[in-house]
């Protein structure tokens, strides 16, 4: 150990034993206050003491009766603030008392109650051993006309913080830090070079990181410089200051470079110290990560497979959209053609007949081909008999409807005799040509005057047809 550092100091400047611990400013809405609290900017304690700034340059102070407390999902807590006690024959103005889950933790009461200090630890939670889950922490604070300055709040979380406004301590022995072999362990406070060239990596996941250290008292103090840089831009060069010869205590929390903010993602920096053994050592005390995220630092994935394939995606979606647009476009186009074709129909025709030869069955007699009565006037090419005749010349011109005409009715001939008749007609016909239907029904579309078309032989009732 160094001469002039103790384990109770070291405790007061706290060191959070490498864990990672979220920092809740005083300024943190989540944080109630009761009684007549007041801001201030905490930039006029700046030189009190040598524990450093107050985080943020913020306090919040009381100097009456009033207790502030916050819920937290986590296990240790400890509070700090900045020391201003005023001791009048040994009774301390301030006095406060610490609580978690309405049990009392006790005080945190300091051997030089007359020293002004910054960050100082006012209640510790972390040696309760207590189990992780919903907490609530409170002081109570009784004052007689002295203020009592908070800083912040320290506490182990169940769960890492979303990147939305936490900000969290990393300790120097943390897995995300790599340290070459010029870095040698100091103390309970973290690590330290005096080596030109020595190397410190850190990755982080959040916006901004802050280096904090200290410059001790009992090494060289002339000042140096080292550089830092980020994502493997250009380095940024810093100064390790030292100490005046008016500085006799080291310095603890001290702030060597904050780095401006980056996107809320994953980062590595990396530091380079510039001195040697004659000069101020670089120490590394731990990390201030703000605007940490969960996400714990990813393995890198080619870009170029990844384009590849999200162009030849977004080409296919248009070549696709495209030909369903032209298909759309030419169904709608097309229309299917009508071609009007004239109707075809069988033209009207009008049959003449002086007597419907079915109206009286008694005295009809279908093979009576006298040519008294069948005169075949020349066929109409367009006109179709649905009888066994044509339009006769002959008609009776006394026929009145319903009046009973005096036709005698032919005499029954046999088939052989009727053959005869036909032979004898035929014969007697030379540009006629005889054609006997086997059947009734519409004859003869394409008829000529040498066609005469006879009915089917009927029989007399009760025989059977002969043929």
């Amino acid at each position: 150990m160094l001469p002039g550092l103790s384990g109770s100091s070291l405790r007061a400047v706290g060191n959070l034993d490498g864990r990672k611990w979220i920092i809740v400013d005083d300024t943190d809405t989540a944080i109630v206050y009761r009684g007549p609290w007041s801001s201030t900017d905490g930039s006029k304690y700046a030189n009190s003491g040598n524990f450093g700034q107050p985080y943020n340059n913020t306090l919040h102070g009381i100097n009456a009766t009033g207790s502030l407390s916050f819920s937290y999902d986590g296990s240790s807590a400890r509070l700090t603030g900045t020391l201003d006690l005023k001791n009048n024959s040994g009774v301390l103005d301030p006095t406060w008392e610490c609580f978690i889950d309405q049990k009392s933790a006790g005080t945190k009461t300091p051997k030089n109650a007359h020293a002004q200090n910054n960050q100082w630890l006012l209640c510790d939670w972390s040696d309760l051993d207590l189990l992780a889950g919903q907490h609530v922490v409170t002081v109570n604070i009784s004052s007689n006309g002295q203020a009592f300055w908070f800083d912040q709040i320290y506490y182990l979380s169940n769960s890492h913080p979303k990147l939305e406004g936490s900000t969290l301590f990393v300790g120097s022995n943390d897995p995300e830090v790599s340290l070459d072999s010029a870095w040698t362990p100091l103390d309970e406070i973290g690590y330290m070079t005096q080596t030109a060239g020595a190397t410190a990596k850190f990755k982080f996941t959040g916006s901004r990181v802050t280096w904090v250290g200290m410059i001790p008292r009992e090494l060289p103090s002339a000042s140096t410089s080292a550089t830092y840089s980020v994502d493997n831009q250009a380095p940024v060069r810093f100064t390790l200051p030292g100490l005046s010869p008016s500085q006799n205590y080291s310095q603890f929390n001290h702030i060597f470079f904050q780095t401006d903010f980056l996107a809320p993602k994953s980062h590595e920096l990396v530091v380079k110290y510039e001195g040697d053994a004659n000069t101020t050592p670089l120490v590394l005390g731990s990390f201030l990560v703000d605007g940490f995220s969960s996400e714990s630092p990813k393995k890198s994935v080619p870009i170029g497979p990844i384009v590849g394939a999200v162009i030849g995606g977004i080409a296919l979606i248009i070549i696709l959209f495209f030909a369903i647009i032209r298909f759309k476009y030419r169904k709608l186009a097309y229309k299917p053609v009508l071609i009007e074709e004239p109707f075809h129909y069988i033209k009207p025709f009008t049959l003449t007949r002086a007597h419907d030869p079915y109206s009286d069955a008694a005295s009809y007699n279908p093979y009576n081909l006298s040519t008294s009565t069948l005169n075949h006037e020349p066929a109409d090419p367009n006109r179709v008999s649905p009888y066994p005749f044509t339009s006769p010349t002959a008609v009776a011109t006394s026929y009145q409807p319903g009046a009973q005409l005096n036709v005698p009715a032919p005499a029954p001939m046999s088939r052989q005799a009727r053959k005869q008749a036909l032979v004898a007609e035929s014969a007697t016909a030379t540009s006629s040509r005889l054609v006997m239907h086997q059947d009734s029904g519409m004859r003869l579309p394409n008829a000529t005057p040498e066609d005469i078309g006879l009915g089917p032989g009927y029989p007399a009732q009760g025989t059977a047809p002969r043929f």
